[in-house]
């Protein structure tokens, strides 16, 4: 089996996601069976539809090329020119990362965690914005869905 140069990398991430994440509930004495103890569903519900949506903007969405666009390759089709991600190393590592709805989604969650907890109601006001539009795209895919069918 061939060794894969992005494994590194992964290893580095998951290191810096649980420093973050360690860092900052200690510095900041947050407990956070408390904060979900006290949260409501509804408020929770939203921020995960929101969560959902900036996810699905990052790594699907054209307005995010421009991160996306360096971690790719350009490479040539059945004679066309079509851009795929890269697959070795730190390039590649960014490239799964960032088209990889699970893999940012983490980010994101714990983003949206901390900014919440730190920042509140108008943080609460952007995910709504954000659960709204996850509707409008789950809508529009299930209507995608239903018309190809019949």
């Amino acid at each position: 089996m061939k060794k894969d140069s992005r494994y590194i990398w992964y290893a580095v991430d998951i290191m810096v996601f649980l420093s973050i994440n360690i860092f900052i509930l200690t510095k900041y004495n947050i407990d956070p069976g408390l904060f979900f103890s006290s949260i409501q569903w509804t408020t929770l519900f939203i921020l995960a539809l929101g969560v959902y949506r900036l996810t699905d903007i990052i790594t699907q969405e054209g307005v995010t090329e421009v991160i996306r666009a360096p971690f790719m390759d350009l490479v040539i089709e059945d004679g066309k020119e079509v851009w795929k991600k890269s697959k070795q190393g730190f390039r590649g590592f960014w490239a799964t990362l960032f088209s990889c709805n699970a893999c940012v989604g983490v980010w994101v969650s714990m983003i949206v965690f901390y900014s919440y907890l730190f920042f509140g109601i108008p943080v609460l006001v952007f995910m709504v914005i954000m659960s709204l539009t996850g509707f409008e795209r789950f809508f529009s895919k299930l209507e995608n869905f239903l018309s190809k069918r019949g």
